[in-house]
């Protein structure tokens, strides 16, 4: 069996010669378990985690993968005991129907830690990716042409490659990982291969030759690991650098997805800039001006902090508390990202309040209404003072 590690989509898993041979095996190939894991990532363009294995059934070419529960294959296929799982005292048993090209998987199910069948599938497709079915010329990895250390040898292949591709190293290694429940809540993998994977990101140094796929399966993750979601308004969102939520301005940030994605955002060029103008729809824009010939909108939306923020301790004293920043913004941002201050599509009304739904001006005439009642009932609650009052 020769194999291709060209990269991409086109990447062969078994690319089989005519002639099989049982392949002499001494020692455990972990490094080539590693690179299978994430070839196979980047073949199946896995972007987000835990990986949904349902989505996969299609193996590469014209192979397919079928996985059943054990009571799910008692039903379909008519037998007490489907490739003799509990005869073996087998998780699972993974069978090649050559002639269909067809590799069929049982495993049975544990309700009680759900996990362990996550990770038990993945182990099951680390010996059909690595070739262990054709390289030793099987349909079922128990059969007796097997020696016991081969046998070994195999199923440490396979745990390497579970464990790369549940829990990919380029992509943990893109986290404050702090504790195995980092690991565990990221990739809903087990407690005790959580830990393992632990102890291995504190000893693991990285090959030469895995730089580059080690890079390709970040950027294939980027929107995963850089996705964050505010915990005030829900805004889901993805970026490197944000410290403030660009639709309510809160820095209560947190990694991950949430429900809420507001829609009504501009559409801007590279430069930030409007294709059209947001608030009189003049298309004829494309001019180096910042402003919309009719209506004389701003069509950037950038910071409005371009001096930086101070803030009056006394008369005479002011300290800055946040230095300048006026860089540009998303579509759809009302507030910066980096510094948390207002936006000139905000400022200007173009973007509503996400939660008043009003105007940032509207908001303002409310405010500057309720400060001038606020004055009216304080002045109302003083007495008048006559002048038989004044002390002199």
């Amino acid at each position: 069996m020769k194999i291709s590690t060209t990269s991409g989509n086109n990447w062969n898993f078994l690319s089989i010669s005519k002639e099989r041979k049982t392949k002499t095996l001494n020692h455990t190939r972990k490094q080539r378990s590693r690179l299978f894991a994430l070839e196979y990532i980047n073949y199946k363009n896995i972007n987000s985690l835990p990986i949904k294995f349902s989505d996969y059934n299609t193996l590469f070419g014209n192979y397919e993968w079928i996985v059943m529960t054990y009571e799910e294959a008692k039903e379909a296929l008519k037998k007490d005991d489907p490739l003799n799982i509990r005869r073996k005292t087998a998780l699972a048993r993974t069978l090649h129907m050559r002639g269909d090209n067809i590799f069929l998987t049982v495993y049975i199910e544990n309700k009680k830690y759900p996990r362990q069948n996550y990770y038990t599938i993945a182990h099951e497709l680390g010996h059909i990716v690595l070739g262990h079915f054709f390289d030793f010329e099987t349909t079922s990895l128990f059969n007796g042409g097997l020696t016991k250390k081969q046998y070994s040898i195999l199923e440490r292949e396979a745990e390497i490659f579970a464990a790369e591709l549940i829990m990919p190293m380029p992509v943990l290694k893109s986290f404050k990982i702090k504790s195995y429940e980092d690991i565990a809540d990221i990739c809903k993998s087990t407690k005790s291969s959580s830990k393992i994977r632990l102890k291995e990101m504190h000893t693991f140094k990285l090959p030469n030759y895995l730089m580059p796929r080690y890079k390709t399966i970040k950027t294939i993750f980027h929107d995963f690991i850089y996705k964050k979601k505010c915990l005030e308004c829900r805004q889901s969102f993805v970026s490197e650098t944000a410290k403030y939520c660009p639709i309510c301005g809160n820095n209560r940030l947190v990694r991950g997805d949430d429900k809420m994605i507001y829609n009504d955002s501009i559409k801007l060029d590279k430069n930030g800039k409007a294709y059209i103008c947001p608030r009189c729809s003049n298309e004829e824009t494309k001019d180096n001006s910042a402003y919309c010939k009719i209506c004389g909108t701003n069509l950037i939306n950038k910071c409005t902090n371009t001096k930086g923020i101070y803030e009056e301790i006394d008369f005479n004293n002011r300290v800055k508390i946040k230095d300048p920043c006026g860089k540009l913004a998303e579509g759809n941002a009302r507030y910066c990202i980096h510094c948390g201050e207002p936006t000139t599509f905000y400022i200007q009304g173009i973007l509503r309040d996400w939660n008043t739904k009003k105007t940032y001006p509207q908001m303002k005439q409310d405010e500057a209404k309720k400060q001038e009642e606020a004055a009216k009932q304080v002045a109302a609650t003083i007495a008048p003072i006559s002048d038989e009052d004044i002390p002199f």
